[in-house]
């Protein structure tokens, strides 16, 4: 059995409304759940930085498809990321797993109103 035991993080989903010009926001979907961190191969970390995409994180989460997508940012720590791509897969041992990439979320939020001020 597969164990997430290097943190924990919570699950915000970005809204945009269809305004001229678009407000984002984050909403927290009221989810919790623990990770496994990995490392980040070298060849991926190269691949990625020819493409100006800054990885931060990637980490392996019991299989969460349907909840977690490209429009979630996760928070760990004070820290907010946003995810880049996420992998679903079967283990070896027929256990269902997630892997997700993140990259820096590039904004402000404002827990208490739920209001995020990003940078685009």
């Amino acid at each position: 059995m597969p164990i997430y035991n290097d943190g924990l993080f919570e699950v915000f989903e970005i809204i945009e409304d269809d305004s001229v010009q678009a407000n984002t926001s984050l909403q927290s979907k009221d989810i919790s759940m623990t990770y496994q961190e990995l490392g980040i191969s070298d060849r991926l970390r190269s691949d990625l930085d020819s493409h100006d995409i800054d990885i931060q994180l990637k980490i392996r989460v019991p299989y969460v498809k349907g909840f977690i997508d490209s429009m979630s940012v996760l928070k760990i720590d004070e820290h907010y990321y946003k995810v880049y791509n996420i992998y679903h897969f079967v283990d070896s041992n027929g256990f269902k797993q997630s892997d997700i990439t993140l990259v820096n979320w590039e904004g402000e939020y404002d827990e208490e109103n739920g209001f995020c001020q990003c940078i685009k």
